[in-house]
């Protein structure tokens, strides 16, 4: 019996974990207020047209502020 044996099986259990967790999907989403600007970006891995839509929604839902910034 090989003792390296129960590494290789466990690599390879590892792998196929990792291929499974690859297939989910997540999203980013950065703000940075600056001069009383907000700069809105992001990136998504997977569904990136209803990652678009989605963000636009919520930046239009935002409420304006108008003044001067703290």
């Amino acid at each position: 019996m090989d003792p390296g044996v129960p590494l290789v099986y466990a690599g390879y259990g590892a792998l196929i974990m990792t291929t499974f967790v690859s297939y989910l999907s997540h999203q980013q989403v950065w703000a940075l207020e600056e001069n009383g600007v907000l700069y809105v970006g992001g990136q998504a891995n997977r569904a990136k047209l209803d990652f678009e839509i989605e963000l636009d929604q919520v930046l239009t839902d935002l409420p304006e502020t108008a003044g001067t910034p703290n």
